[in-house]
């Protein structure tokens, strides 16, 4: 039976107009456009070949969609190579759903798309409006001609949401030419090619750029100016603008701007004028400035600071000093968009940036250049590689066309033959829309975050000690069994070098919902002097990402190489004391298959104590694990530590999860918990309540064969993390939760597990314990 009745149908469709004036293009839509309908409730077209032109083509599709409306889905995916540019020529109310395509998703290769009028001459035949345009990855490259990557050319009412640009030979994602009431959104433009290599002009009316990537574009980060009739309004909120050429943004001539919560992060290549913003003339335009960050020291770590309002060359300042502006004291009244800190934009534009639905190896490429600050400036594609090939997939059966495949409909409508693109939900929305936004769940950023520790000893979780004894002539080995991990420092040049790998299960959180993250190892024994230590993560296509703690050694350890020599791995920045590049081509050196997290470092400690290392790029990579869907290395990550510097003694030594479980190296995450096991259950003692005395019958059955009455949550035979995780899950719920939802871990929950710990631990341990643990499970 459909899950929707007449009396439903008919109270819905009555109240369209006035949901139709109040919902957003799609969830997720913001600024200027939000409220768009796009091809709402037209009809269905169906992209079933990568040919240029033709039926069945994308360029088809567009030229000859009716006026009443179109939604463009894909049955294929792969690169469409284009002849000349792919213009909409005044065909409006259309939405281009690149997420419904199968595999990898769509490339447009060879020109550019353009979101336009038809022109006759320099007359508008056609005026164009209400267009959604997603998850699509644009890349003209060297042999179109003065090409931008999308363009947006006097239009009304347009949303550019997640939509890859690179390689363009002119501007990645330009709008011009008295448009309006235009969004990009969430969408990348890098790596345009020498010698143009520009990012975004903007001239006309009123627009959103919102957490948008620049990376490796000369200039026009982007460029701002008055058009013929119109004095621009511009929201530019949580975007990141990563090694401009010669300058971050700029523009001349008259418009207002909203400049809220970006961050600019100088890189080897950039230039001398490195303002946030650099005025080109001194014609008086409009700021409000709030909550920006530079980074400008080229160190290597994501240490921004917020800038001076007015500066020298490679001082972190909003202006040049003398600069012509006038500052505001409030927000532009207009649409505006959502934000964040500059921090958290950092954390959420390199996590769900660009066509996500399939980040391919440029887009990783992209993100990683940024978090290890690498250069990436090229006067042609073939300096990066080849157009990358994308997996080509399987449409789903659709038996009536309505773009919604069967088994969708059957599951949430309730049959397969109702066209489901002209029938609206509750929401407001077509089920076509609720099918096509269901496709992307991580698009946007979490809103039903909670704080949620996950140890190294949960599920396929591991911790490690390795140890380069000797240089290349001795002998390797690791320690993955032991009760401690211990990370040696044996001078600039030793050849005695100790470092510390971690694996962590991400699987109890919803895949790239991280918003925060905290790295905690707890001292086993008193250590003495400073200790500097630097963190990585490996990419999840890395060399030796299964790595087995009961095997692992120096040798074969993931990311390490064994060399005879300390500073065995990392990025080495070759920058002078100055922060200054010693010479221009004297770029960073990467090292393949390694994210640069950051670096922390300790001082004295007493057994028990915690340290910690809370760094912007341990977010991003934790989310980058979601993109790896149906993997192998989905949802598992890998850190190492390396030690670079040392006063006292050259070694830290902390627990593992087998010398302690609940003090092992924990991740502390605020995200989104997934849903535990349908037949979880960790109410052991059977009370009909999930608490401390449930814990410690886990307790006493951790590490051996069990049942339920013994501490095995997940009847798998064992009783380990896997049960501990869901213990804290359900703690403090009543009854059996095995379809409950995962709920925020109380405050009770803290108290109760510092206590457990310690009236857990060996006397001995608790003689040595001199200051309280900082729990945070």
């Amino acid at each position: 039976m459909r899950n929707c009745c007449l009396l439903a149908l008919i109270l819905t469709l009555c109240s369209q107009p006035t949901l139709q004036a109040q919902l957003a293009a799609f969830p997720g839509a913001e600024g200027v456009a939000k409220n768009i309908t796009g091809g709402r409730g037209g009809d269905v077209y169906k992209v079933t070949n990568l040919n240029d032109s033709g039926a069945g083509s994308l360029r088809f599709g567009i030229q000859n969609a009716p006026t009443s409306g179109r939604t463009i889905v894909f049955d294929v995916a792969g690169t469409i190579n284009l002849a000349s540019s792919l213009d909409f020529n005044g065909k409006d109310n259309i939405t281009v759903a690149g997420q419904t395509a199968p595999g990898g998703g769509i490339t447009l290769s060879g020109y550019r798309l353009r979101i336009n009028p038809l022109f006759n001459g320099n007359n508008i035949v056609d005026p164009i409006s209400n267009v959604v345009v997603q998850f699509l990855r644009v890349r003209p490259g060297e042999a179109s001609v003065n090409a931008d990557g999308v363009w947006v050319q006097t239009a009304n009412g347009v949303i550019v949401d997640h939509v890859t640009t690179s390689w363009s030979v002119d501007e990645s994602i330009s709008v011009t030419h008295d448009s309006d009431n235009v969004t990009v959104q969430w969408s990348t433009m890098t790596q345009g090619l020498l010698s143009h290599s520009y990012g975004s002009p903007l001239n006309g009316g009123t627009y959103t750029y919102a957490h948008n990537l620049y990376a490796h574009n000369r200039s026009r980060n982007p460029r701002l100016q008055q058009s013929q009739d119109m004095i621009m309004e511009l929201d530019f909120v949580n975007n990141v603008i990563y090694n401009p050429g010669d300058r971050f943004a700029y523009g001349g001539n008259e418009y207002s701007v909203n400049w809220v919560g970006n961050y600019g992060i100088r890189g080897p290549e950039t230039g001398d004028t490195n303002h946030a913003f650099a005025r080109d003339t001194d014609t008086e335009s409009s700021f409000y400035v709030e909550g920006n960050l530079m980074d400008n020291n080229t160190d290597g770590l994501i240490n921004g600071v917020v800038p001076v309002l007015e500066g020298d060359s490679h001082e972190a300042a909003m202006f040049r000093v003398g600069a012509s502006y006038t500052l505001l004291g409030s927000r532009i009244p207009i649409p505006e968009a959502s934000v964040t800190t500059a921090q958290q934009a950092y954390v959420q534009v390199l996590s769900r940036v660009g066509a996500t639905n399939f980040r391919d190896a440029h887009d990783r490429d992209m993100i990683r250049d940024v978090i290890n600050q690498q250069p990436g400036h090229i006067s042609s594609e073939s300096e990066w590689g080849s157009l990358p090939s994308l997996p080509t997939g399987t449409p789903a059966a659709d038996s009536n066309n309505d773009g919604v495949p069967d088994t969708w409909a059957l599951a949430t409508y309730g049959d397969a033959s109702t066209p489901l693109n002209t029938t609206y939900a509750t929401s407001g929305y077509t089920y076509l829309e609720e099918y096509i936004h269901s496709l992307t769940p991580n698009a946007y950023m979490p809103t039903n975050t909670q704080s949620h520790t996950v140890l190294t000893g949960y599920g396929l979780g591991g911790d490690a000690q390795v140890n380069e004894n000797g240089g290349t002539s001795a002998t390797s080995s690791g320690d993955g069994t032991g009760s401690t991990l211990n990370a040696l420092w044996d001078g600039a040049s030793g050849t005695k070098n100790q470092a510390i790998v971690l694996k962590f299960d991400l699987s109890e959180i919803v895949p790239g919902s991280v918003n925060e993250a905290v790295l905690e190892l707890t001292a086993a024994e008193a250590i003495t002097g400073t200790h500097t230590f630097k963190v990585y993560g490996l990419e999840h296509d890395g060399n030796d990402w299964d790595w087995d703690e009961s095997l692992v050694e120096f040798a074969d350890a993931p990311g390490l190489v064994f060399d005879g020599n300390s500073r065995t791995l990392g990025i080495d920045p070759r920058y002078t004391a100055d922060g200054e590049p010693a010479e221009k081509d004297n770029f960073p050196l990467d090292t393949p298959g390694l994210f640069s997290l950051g670096e922390f470092s300790i001082s004295s400690m007493v057994a028990g104590e915690t340290a910690s290392f809370d760094g912007l790029n341990l977010a991003v990579m934790l989310n980058l694990a979601a993109y790896f869907e149906d993997t192998p290395q989905a949802g598992l990550v890998t850190l190492i530590l390396e030690q670079t510097n040392a006063t006292g003694t050259n070694d830290a030594t902390f627990f593992s999860h087998e010398g302690d479980s609940l003090l092992a190296p924990r991740l502390v995450v605020d995200a989104t918990l997934a849903s535990p096991p349908a037949t979880a259950n960790a109410d052991f003692d059977g009370d009909g309540e999930v608490d401390g005395r449930d814990f410690l019958i886990w307790q006493r059955g951790f590490g051996n064969a069990g049942s339920l009455a013994t501490g095995d949550a997940n009847n798998d035979g064992t009783v380990d993390g896997v049960d501990l995780g869901i213990w804290q899950t359900q703690y403090n719920n009543a009854g059996l939760l095995a379809t409950a939802e995962a709920v925020p871990e109380p405050a009770g929950l803290v108290l109760l597990l510092g206590t457990l710990v310690m009236f857990c631990r060996p006397s001995s341990q608790l003689n040595e314990i001199k200051e309280p643990v900082r729990d945070r499970l």
